[in-house]
């Protein structure tokens, strides 16, 4: 579904609380191998009923089974729907999900609903499958700054390898946020790098 539907895994995926409205009232697609049979006539009715509104707009393609699609009707037009902060209960970012994208996110979000969980899509070894990867999102400042405290506490007559750096308890940020962090400590000349070797400026 990262495929087809997230910008080659680069986009996000909203996880939202199914008892609030609108996505209380989604309905369950239906996968067939036959199309519907249409009765034109009674598209022009005023009291067309819900049943065979959803008979026309809740159909798919077998071949679309494994989606699993809801969907979310209403007759009204030109109206705007709306929903409470706090039926928003996750986002999830794509494994190409760009940091700073990340970072705008997350700031805006959390501005707005201070619960919401964060998750960073993972790659499970050699396969083709995925987890998410929870993390919990501070500021670049509070981040970095927490990074040199840990890395004066335990690397400070040495340099680190990043692995070693993520291996420390309490980190709180995936593996490529790591990354990015670094790179952006290097950019400030806080951190510089030898090889694979990090260590800080002092």
């Amino acid at each position: 579904m990262w495929s087809h539907y997230a910008d080659s895994h680069r986009g996000i995926c909203l996880e939202f609380d199914n008892h609030f409205e609108p996505f209380s009232k989604a309905k369950k697609v239906i996968y067939d191998e036959v199309i519907p049979t249409i009765e034109t006539d009674s598209l022009f009715l005023n009291d067309i009923d819900n049943q065979t509104i959803d008979k026309y707009l809740v159909y798919k393609s077998v071949d679309w089974e494994y989606e699993k699609e809801l969907r979310i009707l209403h007759k009204e037009s030109k109206k705007n729907f709306s929903y409470p902060n706090h039926a928003l209960k996750a986002i999830y970012f794509g494994i190409k999900a760009n940091q700073s994208d990340i970072e705008i996110i997350c700031s805006i979000v959390k501005s707005h609903n201070p619960q919401v969980k964060f998750y960073q899509m993972i790659k499970l070894g050699n396969t083709f499958s995925m987890e998410p990867e929870e993390f919990f999102y501070q500021t670049v400042m509070e981040v970095q700054t927490r990074l040199i405290r840990i890395v004066k506490g335990n690397f400070s007559h040495e340099g680190f390898k990043l692995d070693e750096l993520f291996a420390e308890q309490n980190i709180g940020i995936t593996r490529e946020q790591l990354q990015s962090h670094l790179e952006d400590l290097i950019d400030k000349k806080v951190v510089f790098k030898i090889d694979s070797l990090y260590s800080l400026n002092h």
